[in-house]
């Protein structure tokens, strides 16, 4: 079973969440995750979306959904360097990352982005930007559902969500999820 997953964060104030990483913190909270089961030639699609003050019943139900699918492999897109990180500091501040950590020790995980920066240094992938929508369009992936959303914006549409009930930032989710797996099975496909 192949299992992807994606995070989005409320950022707001101007420093990138992926930078905050780097500096050894993480103040924006996790607001959605997405999951993608693949399961031979069926799909199924979840994606748990929260109230900011709600993160830690958000973490919760991520820890249980990993433990509920029961393992396989965990497709990130370059999800050792943010969204497994965020997601183990973010559940840390609830005292809940021993937790989390159990579940994903259930799966083995495989960073699409290292494998898209393998082919391109074999020279098998001629991408500039190795960004999961750019790697998706040289791979002839369709990705009608993001448009022209950027990530910095996100919060934009998660507040539409919480305001209006637009589901524009679950189906952003969803689909950076849905991406990676179609992503990885194209990169699959290169010599």
């Amino acid at each position: 079973m192949i299992v992807t997953l994606d995070i989005e964060t409320y950022s707001v104030n101007g420093v990138p969440p992926w930078k905050q990483l780097e500096r050894g913190y993480l103040h924006d909270p996790i607001v959605s995750v997405s999951f993608v089961i693949a399961e031979d030639q069926n799909l199924k699609a979840l994606t748990i979306i929260k109230d900011i003050k709600d993160e830690r019943v958000l973490l919760q139900e991520v820890i249980k959904t990993l433990e509920e699918i029961g393992g396989g492999i965990l497709l990130t897109y370059n999800g050792k360097r943010f969204d497994i990180p965020a997601l183990i500091m973010r559940s840390e501040f609830y005292g809940i990352k021993d937790h989390l950590e159990d579940a994903l020790k259930r799966y083995e995980h495989r960073d699409v982005w290292e494998l898209a920066k393998e082919k391109q240094k074999k020279g098998s992938l001629n991408a500039g930007s190795l960004s999961l929508k750019n790697v998706a369009n040289m791979l002839n992936i369709s990705n009608d559902i993001k448009g022209n959303i950027e990530g910095k914006d996100y919060f934009k549409y998660y507040e539409r969500w919480r305001s209006e009930g637009d589901h524009t930032a679950i189906l952003y989710n969803q689909n950076d999820a849905l991406l990676t797996l179609n992503v990885y099975r194209g990169l699959h496909q290169l010599p």
